[in-house]
């Protein structure tokens, strides 16, 4: 009984160690800062928070990263997505990440993965980082409406034109956008 058990003690300590080097977690240590960035009234101190945040985002987010869904973890379309966004069915809405007096809650950055197709792309990717087809035509057309879900594995791409190696803050809208190509896409019946 000793072995046996100590065996299968061993063998779950393997699997969840597994689970979570497959699984994906966003930065969220970097989302917060950004979030806290948004109640500050000096500019010099947002920009300041906002540097720190990117660099803890940057590291977290290298081009050639590969994330795929796993069990608890979908791609998600819904109508908060522009064409081309997908977010994680563990991160649908903003998270609050603080109570202001004066603005009320404070919200860390909404966060979304974008891919590029010939029907939607942003200048300076390059047409290998583009997403084939067959992962557009499971994606469904521009702005239909439906919230669908998927599995699959995307790879995170450079863009020089961006916040850090592979994303993009819009402030304004208080939004993380991740650039990649989707290697597979199926979606969820």
């Amino acid at each position: 009984m000793g072995k046996a058990k100590i065996l299968s003690v061993l063998l779950m300590a393997v699997s969840v160690l597994l689970a979570q080097e497959t699984g994906f977690e966003p930065p969220y240590q970097g989302l917060k800062l950004l979030g806290d960035s948004t109640a500050l009234e000096c500019p010099v101190c947002v920009t300041d928070m906002q540097k720190r945040a990117f660099r803890i985002i940057d590291q977290a987010l290298p081009s050639g990263k590969e994330i795929e869904t796993s069990p608890g973890f979908t791609l998600v379309r819904n109508g908060s997505c522009k064409d081309g966004e997908l977010l994680m069915s563990s991160y649908l809405e903003r998270k609050t990440v603080g109570e202001d007096p004066q603005k009320g809650r404070i919200l860390a950055p909404l966060f979304v993965f974008y891919f590029h197709t010939k029907r939607h792309h942003l200048v300076g990717i390059k047409s290998e980082d583009m997403t084939g087809e067959n992962a557009d035509t499971q994606y469904g057309g521009a702005a239909d409406g439906i919230t669908r879900m998927f599995t699959g594995r995307l790879v995170l791409i450079p863009y020089g034109y961006g916040d850090g190696a592979t994303f993009i803050y819009f402030q304004k809208e208080n939004k993380i956008q991740v650039q990649c190509r989707i290697l597979d896409l199926k979606r969820i019946e």
